[in-house]
């Protein structure tokens, strides 16, 4: 493996086509969802207390995002890419662990899964793949991940004002007040990497 990262680095490579450089790198992005999973793993650890349909809504959301990780995976092998030799993206974890299992889950199914419903999200991914790339393998992963993410956000709105207390209003300021910290981190570490010369 090609180490860490706190920063995306997609392939590493140019290309003269901006489709397929996006699509190669929506490629990259889903196969670097095994940090949502790592996290998800540590909710699933840290709180106690749920009833079990917490851990089973969860559990299903956890698997979503390992198979999310294997779109990834298998599309950038189809194509030759070989992604074991770029740094992993480990910022959904790294950046999220020292805090409350519920702030990790409001910034995730909230913050992360439910903005990722405004057009044009999720729908645009799949739309790209299907409409401009042409590529009928990720258009394929594409709506699966859409169809996830419905879900994921759907659990965070069932999960996140019981794991606060507190109404719905108040984790999207959460998720929002978690969103700001976290992209400042990754900022940060693009703009160290920049500095030196790896970007």
């Amino acid at each position: 493996m090609g180490g860490t990262t706190l920063y995306r680095s997609s392939m590493g490579i140019k290309f003269d086509d901006p489709v397929r450089e996006r699509l190669v790198s929506m490629m990259r992005v889903r196969q670097e969802e095994m940090t949502a999973a790592e996290l998800l793993a540590a909710v699933i650890w840290l709180q106690k207390g749920m009833p079990w349909t917490f851990y089973r809504d969860l559990a299903r959301h956890l698997w979503d995002e390992i198979r999310h990780a294997l779109f990834g995976q298998a599309a950038l092998e189809a194509e030759g890419y070989d992604w074991h030799s770029r740094p992993q993206y480990t910022s959904d974890y790294d950046v999220n662990i020292e805090k409350m299992p519920g702030t990790q889950y409001a910034w995730l199914s909230i913050g992360i899964e439910e903005g990722a419903m405004k057009r044009p999200g999720k729908v645009g991914e799949f739309e790209f793949c299907r409409d401009e790339a042409k590529h009928p393998l990720m258009a394929q992963f594409q709506d699966y991940d859409w169809a996830d993410e419905v879900t994921h956000a759907a659990f965070g709105r069932t999960w996140t004002p019981e794991l606060f207390g507190e109404d719905l209003g108040y984790i999207r300021e959460v998720a929002k007040h978690e969103l700001d910290h976290f992209w400042g981190e990754v900022r940060k570490a693009h703009e160290v990497a920049a500095a030196e010369g790896k970007v």
